[in-house]
């Protein structure tokens, strides 16, 4: 099991199609102080159950995810000997590992209006992806994918901005 925490950056596509629900596309990369490069595009739907003038608007979203890795780990040796040079005692050689995958996304978060176009938002969120993974320990050898599930979370913080202003016009039928 490895467990690391690392910063990234993310950009949020939404089509809202009623009061309460829209569509989503999610785009998201994080490499700044991470082991391992990571990223993922999203499709899915938010709810949002208050109305869309508070202050303070919750929701929760589902999305399917394609998510994949790269890293440079120590590998063990395949081979068993000592790599590494004389009196190194090392068992492991640098190596690429590459995974890929698809999976599920939920997750709830709010948002709070500052202003009419600026607003706060953060939302905590779990991943299930199926995901193969190709290791790459020389230029010569052909890579055979291992398959494994992968568990994440994402806590995301940002700002809103929407300078679109929309007004919500009640048919009225009278003249």
């Amino acid at each position: 099991m490895t467990t690391y925490t690392s910063f990234g950056s993310g950009t949020r596509a939404d089509y809202r199609y009623s009061d309460h629900f829209s569509a989503t596309v999610d785009l998201t990369a994080s490499a700044l102080g991470s082991p391992a490069i990571s990223e993922s595009a999203e499709i899915g739907t938010r709810f949002r159950p208050g109305s869309l003038d508070q202050r303070l608007r919750t929701y929760v979203d589902a999305r399917a995810q394609f998510v994949h890795l790269y890293d440079t780990p120590n590998l063990p040796s395949s081979t068993g000997a000592i790599v590494g040079g004389a009196g190194s005692g090392s068992q492991f050689v640098a190596g690429q590992r590459y995974s890929r995958g698809f999976g599920g996304v939920a997750g709830a978060g709010f948002e709070f209006s500052f202003t009419n176009t600026l607003a706060l938002t953060s939302e905590l969120l779990a991943m299930r992806d199926r995901m193969s993974m190709y290791r790459f320990n020389n230029p010569t050898t052909v890579p055979l994918a291992s398959h494994y599930w992968m568990t994440s979370f994402r806590y995301t913080v940002g700002f809103k901005y929407n300078p679109v202003s929309a007004l919500h016009l009640a048919q009225n039928p009278t003249r």
